[in-house]
């Protein structure tokens, strides 16, 4: 955008290296406070006080052309596009307000068995139609959420937050208990499916009829630096799967969920033992292994290292 001052006889540029976020301009319009709109054929932009705020996507406009570009005397900000207009209004919430917002969509649709993750839509924009899915992250995120919780129920006492932290922190416990079972105590599974859930998400996986076969159905990453797979394999039930090859960063989540659930949210002295068990065994585990991160072909983890040799040798690779 070329901007002519009539005073000096100067123009001046307003580009990408000064904040612009697209340069296919479309249309130009002005706020009643004199801040420029800018529509672009991706997007439109809004600068304020010298701040630009980029509006692109089913999230703010129906197309990403844009045709024309308004703010209203309600700051209400009007964007045309061959397919509808699209609407941005600002609405004032207090921090309480805008985190029940929040809880809500996350409980309503990334709730799956207290584990938090992401989700997929069927249809962009259609919120109402979605697939739950297991993430390598299920334990870190999780932790997060456990964390968020225990931290609402410390402020409010709401016995609903204690309740969510709980629901979740007894998702976390059963990422360690089904390897536990298995012999490998402290191992932490990246996630569980049940064999419902998996034949369901590969209906291919139903020629298997015996629980080792059908996890070993569902997808596996082949890790090239440890020359390993990252498996899901059945728990002694033969109804669940859990997935292994655990990383260091899902240990830090879970280190950070279980320190804060157990300081604001574990009341009684039984709550307090099982975060103390779950951790002495993750601790243990570690040490005992030679801080290493055993899976359970009994080699360690892809990223599950904090053995010197190991974090000497990267130190020296990345040097």
């Amino acid at each position: 955008i070329s901007v002519f001052d009539p005073k000096s006889s100067t123009w001046t540029q307003i580009t990408g290296t000064t904040g612009l976020p697209f340069t296919d301009i479309s249309r130009i319009s002005f706020t009643p406070q004199g801040e420029l709109l800018v529509g672009t054929t991706w997007g439109a932009a809004h600068r304020a006080a010298d701040r630009w705020h980029y509006f692109a996507g089913k999230r703010w406009v129906p197309n990403d052309l844009i045709t024309g570009v308004a703010m209203g005397p309600d700051g209400t900000i009007w964007l045309g596009t061959g397919q509808g207009i699209g609407r941005v209004a600002r609405i004032p919430m207090t921090l309480e307000e805008k985190a029940a917002h929040y809880k809500e969509i996350t409980r309503a649709r990334h709730n799956r068995m207290g584990m938090f993750t992401g989700i997929s839509l069927n249809a962009p924009g259609d919120l109402d139609h979605f697939r739950r899915n297991d993430d390598d992250n299920d334990g870190l995120w999780t932790q997060m959420y456990i964390a968020a919780e225990s931290f609402r129920y410390a402020v409010t006492k709401d016995p609903e937050a204690k309740k969510n932290a709980r629901e979740s922190f007894e998702a976390m416990l059963r990422l360690e208990q089904f390897p536990r079972e298995l012999g490998n105590p402290g191992f932490h599974a990246r996630s569980i499916v049940t064999i419902d859930e998996l034949l369901a998400q590969q209906p291919t996986c139903s020629t298997f009829t015996q629980p080792t076969e059908i996890c070993a159905c569902k997808w596996q990453e082949w890790m090239t630096s440890s020359k390993k797979w990252k498996k899901w394999l059945p728990d002694v039930t033969g109804k669940f799967c859990f997935k292994g090859d655990t990383s260091s960063d899902e240990i830090d989540g879970h280190m950070f969920g279980y320190s804060v659930y157990y300081d604001l949210a574990a009341e009684t002295e039984e709550e307090k033992n099982e975060v103390r068990g779950v951790v002495f065994r993750l601790m243990n585990h570690i040490v005992d292994h030679g801080y290493q991160l055993w899976d359970m072909d009994g080699t360690p983890t892809t990223f599950g290292r904090w053995d010197p040799d190991h974090v000497t040798m990267n130190e020296i690779r990345f040097k």
